[in-house]
């Protein structure tokens, strides 16, 4: 409920003499600001209806509050503005050149609607919707405008690919030999899609920024690509989470029992020193102190980058933590560290920290400048010698290596010529509300530019959590437990036949009784063993000039793959039997075979792969066993559907009191894991077991202050008892010149011993 302790306003909605208000503004100019002279268009709105309710997957008897919420608006304008010269009608038509919108698009523009009551205080007004246009009529006839608009889910609008993300086949069969889960939450999902649609729930990434990992319940790159999940463990799965509750979110585990090792790649490449103001920012939350222990696997290493391959080729910078507290950045040439400075030190019992680390490579002077922040206190900067650092990077891009060492969440690199401007100094504030899903996946859908809102609808329906847009236009997403542990709280409103309560009517069936629940689920996996993932089409398909050749190629499926140097074989090893990327070179001319030419692949996109092949020869190359056959393949991982397995879940008591009554859970590609069905399974056999009293349309005095999934009381002493304790699914709340403010209410009630 909004202003649930508001007095002044909880008077006048009870009020027997109620003055209705209501603005409604469009933001023509789509600017934020609502400031062009059409935008207020509350003197001239007749009427106004807005519908705010939740649908689920559940059949309709069941009425659990759970599924996703939707609105829409419908206003009805008549009349003429004060300030205008005609009507509103002809203020509105897209056809006369002398409207202040001519020429602007007048569909597609953010709404808002405020409703509220004239009180003893002044005008108080509450947000009921924040959408955009969808349709706008205008009547020559009559001189009105009808307009009919959606709510925020339309926002969602940029196609979404989710990365090709799994936990090996061999891991999922046998995770207690493995020690570890490569598991993904509901909340990586839905804040993916969000981060991609601009709504950010944690930090947004930096501008040109060239990786980025939320660890909001799973590890694959938010920016970046071909991740390999290089090394995990947990002492005890059974105890020791791989995830934990963060600044924003979730965050990956770390310390004596868990510890995660990523290795991933960039968008681009890593190239300090390139010119004279290029420079790079390493930023990331952890959980530290003045005294931390480490997991046996874990060296002290929170972030690093390459531009090439961590300690072993190329240059790296490294950020690590020690068990006393203390943050270091190091390089390394090649497999030599060169240099190692101290930054600053954590103090006392572990907390959540801001950290950022801004380096600065000049490779003409042969310095490298570094500067600090821990929530928000910035070092000086300091310039310290570094002589010994290669710049090798073979044409790919930055390399990542990220490990939980202690828990860790939002990291990034960037490149910034300068440090940010109030670096740390300004938290960020959450633009949306996204819990802990109750649901971990094996592996990610193959999602491929699919919509964003009905990526996050499927992820949370496989939970059957709840997910919307409110009022105000602000995401949230809810599971199953919170919403349950909601649903036992104070009742926000009671309505009384005295008082609120135009007609009642309350019908009861056994088919709102669930007490089997059948339920089928399949992981998402990686295979353990390499799969063919591209061979050469022809025999002249590749065939590179002297020098250094790149060609793109198209893969057949989407993977992620590291970066590699292919081994050249002589034409009697063809064809390869091992799953080794390979390839056998001849003069293209001759025939003869070429021993001193080098492959090399790097991925670029989940479905993309260049080759950059070194000809140190004055004549082409070909790349054939012999005439007729082609000699070059790349293996990698696959990404295939685990066995199905069927389950059922019953209630007996229920099933004792009103016999079998199954439920059969659709199929939801994102539901995959037998744990966490029989999780959501035995949260809707508690809530289904047994018949569930309904209450639709129930009309009310309207009270702009309800909300959907808010708790209230209905009493009708003289008629049908009560009180009645119900859950608020669904509200249709009207306005007009002649009916005043009204609402229809949809009710899931709680059954009768239920208080």
């Amino acid at each position: 409920m909004q202003r649930p302790d508001d007095p002044t306003l909880a008077a006048a909605v009870d009020s027997p003499t109620r003055h209705p208000l209501v603005s409604l503004r469009a933001d023509w100019s789509r600017d934020g600001t609502y400031s062009h002279a059409l935008s207020d268009l509350s003197d001239v709105t007749r009427d106004v209806t807005v519908e705010r309710s939740l649908t689920g997957d559940l059949p309709p008897e069941c009425t659990l509050v759970e599924g996703y919420a939707t609105a829409k608006l419908t206003a009805g304008l008549g009349g003429q503005r004060p300030s205008d010269p005609r009507d509103i009608a002809r203020m509105l038509s897209p056809f006369r050149s002398d409207s202040p919108l001519y020429g602007l698009p007048e569909v597609d523009t953010p709404i808002t609607c405020d409703l509220g009551f004239t009180t003893d205080a002044g005008p108080a007004m509450l947000r009921q919707f924040t959408g955009s246009t969808r349709s706008l009529a205008v009547s020559s006839a009559d001189r009105t405008v009808s307009m009919e608009s959606l709510d925020q889910a339309g926002r969602l609008r940029v196609p979404i690919s989710l990365p090709p993300d799994a936990e090996m086949d061999a891991m999922n069969a046998d995770p207690e030999y493995w020690g570890f889960r490569w598991l993904v939450n509901t909340q990586w999902i839905v804040d993916y899609v969000l981060r991609r649609n601009g709504i950010f729930f944690s930090p947004p990434p930096r501008p040109n920024c060239l990786w980025a990992v939320t660890c909001h319940g799973g590890m694959a790159p938010d920016i970046g690509y071909s991740h390999e999940y290089w090394n995990g463990r947990a002492n005890n799965l059974a105890t020791d989470p791989l995830y934990i509750p963060g600044v924003y979110g979730l965050a990956a585990n770390g310390g004596p029992n868990v510890v995660a090792i990523v290795n991933t790649y960039m968008v681009a490449p890593f190239t300090p020193g390139l010119t004279s103001d290029t420079a790079h920012l390493f930023e990331f939350y952890i959980k530290a102190g003045g005294t931390n222990a480490f997991h046996p696997f874990a060296d002290g290493l929170v972030i690093s980058a390459s531009t090439y391959s961590r300690q072993f080729n190329g240059g790296t910078f490294e950020i690590d933590i020690t068990t006393a507290g203390q943050l270091t950045l190091s390089a390394y040439n090649a497999a030599t560290k060169t240099l190692t400075v101290n930054g600053p030190k954590f103090s006392g019992a572990a907390a959540w920290h801001a950290v950022g680390c801004w380096v600065k490579y000049d490779a003409h002077a042969g310095t490298l400048t570094h500067q600090w922040m821990v929530d928000g206190v910035v070092t000086p900067p300091a310039t310290v010698p570094l002589t010994s650092f290669s710049l090798y990077a073979d044409g790919g891009n930055g390399e990542v290596w990220a490990a939980s060492t202690l828990p860790v969440q939002c990291m990034q690199v960037s490149l910034a010529p300068t440090p940010p401007a109030n670096w740390g100094k300004i938290p960020h504030v959450s633009q949306a509300d996204v819990d802990t899903g109750l649901n971990w996946l094996a592996g990610l859908p193959d999602v491929v530019n699919g919509d964003g809102w009905q990526v996050i609808r499927d992820a949370v329906a496989a939970e059957y959590g709840i997910v919307g847009f409110d009022e105000s236009g602000r995401f949230s997403f809810v599971n199953r437990d919170t919403a349950r542990a909601r649903a036992t709280a104070a009742p926000v409103r009671s309505l009384t036949s005295a008082v609120s309560l135009s007609d009642l009517t309350v019908s009861t069936a056994v088919d709102s009784v669930r007490n089997v629940i059948t339920a089928e689920y399949t992981p998402r996996l990686q295979t353990h063993d390499p799969v063919k993932v591209w061979e050469s089409p022809a025999v002249s398909a590749l065939d590179s000039p002297p020098g250094t050749t790149t060609i793109t190629i198209t893969l057949p499926f989407r993977t992620q793959l590291t970066r590699y140097q292919l081994t050249s074989l002589p034409p009697t090893s063809w064809p390869s039997t091992s799953d080794t990327d390979a390839f056998i070179s001849l003069n293209r001319d001759t025939g003869a075979r070429v021993s001193n030419v080098t492959v090399s692949r790097y991925q670029t996109a989940d479905d993309k792969l260049q080759l950059r092949i070194s000809n140190p020869n004055s004549f082409w190359v070909r790349f054939a066993r012999d005439s007729a056959t082609p000699a070059l393949v790349i293996w990698g991982p696959g990404f295939v559907s685990g066995s199905t397995t069927k389950q059922t879940w019953t209630n007996t008591a229920s099933v004792s009191t009103y016999g079998q009554r199954v439920l059969s859970l659709p199929n939801n590609e994102y539901r995959q894991q037998g744990d966490s069905a029989a999780a959501i399974a035995g949260s809707l056999l508690t809530d289904l077991a047994a018949p569930v009293p309904v209450l639709s349309d129930v009309p009310v005095v309207g009270d702009p202050r309800l909300e959907l999934a808010d708790i209230v009381t209905l009493s009708d002493p003289d008629g049908l008892g009560g009180p009645i304790r119900a859950h608020v699914i669904g509200i249709r709340r009207a306005l007009s010149d002649t009916d005043g403010l009204s609402d229809t209410l949809t009710l899931r009630a709680e059954p009768p011993n239920r208080g």
